[in-house]
């Protein structure tokens, strides 16, 4: 699995325009690693 945390608006701009988050899904950023962690975590 992937995830994308802490990221900037300029990174979140390139993965909307690049269609990549559209592969990967908007539920896929997070606003901080914790964040990041502990819904991965409940996922597996």
């Amino acid at each position: 699995m992937v995830g994308i945390a802490r990221a900037s608006h300029l990174v979140h701009h390139d993965l909307k325009h690049g269609a990549l988050l559209e592969q990967l899904g908007w539920d896929h950023l997070f606003d901080s690693v914790d964040e990041a962690v502990t819904t991965r975590q409940r996922q597996l």
